[in-house]
C-alpha cells in the first residue's frame, strides 16, 4: 500500500469537525448520565454545562452534515467489502441522526423548564413553545434519554470497529480521520508506512 501521504484521507475541515464533536460528546454523555452524582460531590449541577455543550454539538453536527453532503468522504479500502461496508454506511447515518436528535430533544426538553437557556452564560437561546408537565415535554425527555444511551452504545461500537480495523485488519481506515501528524506517528508505530 502507499504511504500516508498518498492514502485517501478526510479533509481538514471534516477531521476538525469529527474530533471536536467526538470530544464534546465524550464529555457531555457523562455529565448527563452522572448529573446527580456530580451535583452531590461538587454541590452544583453540571446541567448548565451539559446544555451548552449539547447546543454546540447540535450546531457542529449540522455543519458537519452540510459539509458531508457537499464533499464525498474518502473511499473505504477495497479490502473492506460486503457486510462491513454496509455496516459502515448504517453506523455513519445513525451517528448523524443521533448527533442531531439527541441535542435537539434535549433542547425541547429544556424549553419546558422555568430557567432560561443560555449558551455558556454568554447569550440566551430561544426556547420552543412547550409547557412543563405536558405530553410533549414528557415525550422529549424520554426520547432524549433513550437516544443518549443509544448514542453511547454507538460510540462504543464505533471505537471498537476503528480499533479492529487498525490492529486486526491493519488497514488505514482509522488513519484517514486522524490529524496529519497523528496519522504519520500512528503509521510509523504500527508499521503501516512500509507496505505491511
Amino acid at each position: 500500500m502507499a504511504g500516508s501521504s498518498h492514502a485517501a484521507r478526510y479533509s481538514r475541515i471534516a477531521i476538525v469537525l469529527h474530533w471536536a464533536i467526538a470530544i464534546l460528546i465524550l464529555v457531555n454523555l457523562p455529565l448527563g448520565i452522572f448529573n446527580e452524582e456530580i451535583e452531590a460531590v461538587s454541590g452544583s449541577s453540571p446541567m448548565w454545562l451539559h446544555k451548552s455543550i449539547g447546543l454546540s454539538v447540535l450546531v457542529l453536527s449540522i455543519a458537519r452534515l452540510a459539509w458531508r453532503l457537499a464533499h464525498r468522504p474518502p473511499p473505504l479500502p477495497e479490502t473492506v467489502g460486503g457486510w462491513r461496508r454496509t455496516a459502515s454506511r448504517v453506523v455513519h447515518r445513525l451517528f448523524y441522526a443521533f448527533m442531531i436528535l439527541v441535542p435537539l430533544t434535549g433542547w425541547i426538553r429544556t424549553s419546558a423548564g422555568s430557567y432560561p437557556l443560555t449558551w455558556f452564560a454568554l447569550f440566551d437561546v430561544p426556547k420552543f413553545a412547550i409547557e412543563r408537565d405536558t405530553l410533549e415535554a414528557s415525550a422529549a425527555a424520554t426520547v432524549h434519554e433513550v437516544l443518549a444511551w443509544s448514542l453511547l452504545a454507538l460510540v462504543v461500537l464505533h471505537v471498537a470497529a476503528a480499533l479492529h480495523h487498525h490492529y486486526i485488519l491493519r488497514d488505514r481506515v482509522l488513519v484517514r480521520i486522524l490529524p496529519s501528524n497523528g496519522a504519520r506517528h500512528v503509521e510509523r508505530r504500527c508499521g503501516l508506512d512500509d507496505g505491511h
